[in-house]
């Protein structure tokens, strides 16, 4: 319980990488990075095999998204999606 996050949800990080689309960029107000990293996609939450000091929710990774596949094999995906207003307006 005590690793649990606001929601009540266990196990967010640590089973594989999880893909995102977002471009490998510096955060608001750090220093910039290479252009040549924007070619790379933000991969978060560390894989089975990561070290737990990696396996965080704030440490990111990147990866090409032309990578090969083999590459790939310690990295996932989550979906999520924005909740659709129902016909009265509300959520």
């Amino acid at each position: 319980p005590a690793g649990a996050s606001p929601n009540g949800l266990h196990d967010l990080s640590g089973n594989v990488w999880e893909w995102t689309s977002s471009p490998m960029r510096a955060y608001p107000g750090a220093p910039t990075l290479p252009d040549s990293l924007l070619q790379y996609r933000v991969i978060r939450g560390g894989a089975f095999n990561t070290p737990d000091s990696l396996a965080t929710a704030w440490i990111r990774g990147y990866s090409k998204p032309s990578a090969p596949r083999e590459q790939l094999s310690q990295t996932g995906f989550r979906c999520a999606m924005t909740p659709r207003p129902d016909a009265t307006g509300s959520p």
